[in-house]
């Protein structure tokens, strides 16, 4: 999945005697029912080392023959689009498998060309989900369908209930503020990490789902900044596997769009009403929905 961090890495590369190979790829099966992607690749492949001169195909040529068998050869990982962007020498290969389509482009120069890529960050905001309850967190990146996890916090030793004779028969409420004590150390240690992990990713977009006493503890510890960020909250257990996180911030997500509809539909209407419109249409309401 594509971070920020990492297209940070990309764009720092300055110019020096490496060459650099950028490939986006539309292998969107709908459009490339039997695999024409491939095809696609071979003429522009082919284009490209006409153009430039025999030197520079003596660099690139291993490269372009690398991608060509990593096309071919991993084609059950590919989705919608393909962002490939390596170095001439292989050192640095960096593949990305896109939920949408991209134009397809081939180009050769002395710095990786990052500019879809950068494009895909600005207009499909990311997500991060933070899956948190008293001893365990999960911080997961969200993005065009797709979810990976980025860190896992484990804070071990919490005492559970109390028993007669445990913990040298401190009383119950001692045991309770024990208890307390090292619940607060592990939420201080999730919102520290989520502020690193912020810091890096520069994301606007959180949820925060987990144990409601967790939450609350994480949300009432956040700074202004981040909790203004904090789109919705859900409750659920920090075992989950990524495939049901990721449904349940997609179902989240989809709610807040819809919300995020009804309230400018109701926007609109109340407008046109003070403006004394006494009817106002369906077409103008969905045209301007569309519109945003």
């Amino acid at each position: 999945m594509l971070t920020y961090s990492e297209l940070k890495e990309l764009a720092a590369i300055r110019p020096n005697e490496k060459l650099f190979i950028s490939l986006y790829l539309n292998v969107n099966p709908l459009t490339n029912p039997k695999g024409d992607y491939i095809i696609h690749f071979k003429n522009m492949a082919k284009e490209l080392l006409d153009k430039i001169g025999r030197d520079t195909e003596k660099k690139v040529k291993k490269a372009i023959d690398k991608i060509e068998s990593h096309l071919k050869g991993n084609k059950r990982e590919l989705k919608k689009g393909i962002a490939l962007i390596c170095s001439s020498d292989l050192e640095i290969w960096k593949n990305y498998n896109l939920s949408l389509p991209v134009k397809n482009e081939l180009i050769v120069d002395n710095t990786p060309y990052i500019q879809p890529l950068v494009f895909l960050l600005n207009n499909y905001p990311r997500c991060v989900v933070l899956l948190v309850d008293r001893e365990l967190a999960k911080i997961f990146i969200v993005h065009l369908g797709e979810i990976k996890e980025y860190t896992e916090l484990f804070t071990p030793d919490i005492p559970g209930k109390h028993k007669k004779g445990d913990w040298f028969s401190l009383s119950q409420k001692r045991f309770e503020r024990h208890i307390d004590y090292h619940v607060g150390i592990h939420i201080k240690e999730v919102v520290k990490a989520l502020e690193d992990f912020l810091h890096k990713e520069s994301m606007n977009n959180i949820i925060i789902g987990g144990s409601e006493d967790a939450v609350t503890k994480v949300k009432n510890l956040l700074p202004q900044a981040i909790i203004r960020k904090v789109i919705s909250t859900f409750n659920a257990e920090t075992f989950l596997g990524e495939k049901e996180v990721l449904n349940k911030t997609l179902k989240v997500l989809e709610e807040l769009e819809g919300e995020k509809q009804k309230n400018m539909a109701e926007e609109l209407i109340t407008k046109a009403m003070k403006n004394n419109m006494a009817v106002i249409g369906i077409e103008d309401v969905l045209g301007n929905l569309q519109e945003g």
